[in-house]
């Protein structure tokens, strides 16, 4: 079996104790910045309490990094309050859930296509510019629903089978 991609870490900012799902290679810089946008975004403890409201987790998954006004892969379990800031730009920038048949862990994890994929989705790898007609169409309906909209606009021929 290949060694995981990813590694779970603790730490502790701004008083609370987040867990993160972080990549082997992910580059230690860039995590850490995430992490100190992370602790400015968060009320500290004593501020919730004032409010009579509690952070009881928060988590970031494995797209975890900076974006604006908070870094993007942050999952936050806040009871006795909302917090507005902590909705990104971007929702859905490259996440999407695939249900796969018949296919074990151990063939989703080969070194080559875990580094493949952090390429395009998340190094900047892939040149794509998507109206927001294809990411509804990409959200809603998967790759066939983006080739429809392409088709409808234009700009690709539409495929011939």
């Amino acid at each position: 079996m290949n060694a995981p991609s990813s590694i779970c870490r603790t730490s502790n900012i701004a008083g609370h104790v987040i867990r993160s799902v972080v990549a082997h290679d992910e580059p230690e810089p860039s995590f850490l910045h995430s992490l100190a946008d992370l602790a400015r975004a968060l009320p500290s403890p004593e501020a919730l309490t004032q409010k009579r409201a509690s952070l009881r987790a928060v988590v970031t998954t494995p797209d975890f990094h900076p974006g604006k006004p908070v870094p993007v892969g942050v999952v936050a379990d806040l009871e006795g309050a909302v917090l507005p800031h902590m909705i990104g730009s971007d929702i859905g920038c490259g996440m999407r859930m695939v249900v796969l048949e018949d296919v074990t862990a151990d063939q989703l994890s080969t070194p080559l296509l875990d580094h493949h994929l952090r390429h395009l989705f998340f190094q900047g790898g892939r040149d794509i510019a998507l109206t927001g007609s294809d990411r509804h169409a990409i959200l809603r309906e998967g790759l066939p629903g983006l080739l429809d909209n392409l088709q409808r606009a234009s700009y690709w021929p539409a495929v011939q089978t």
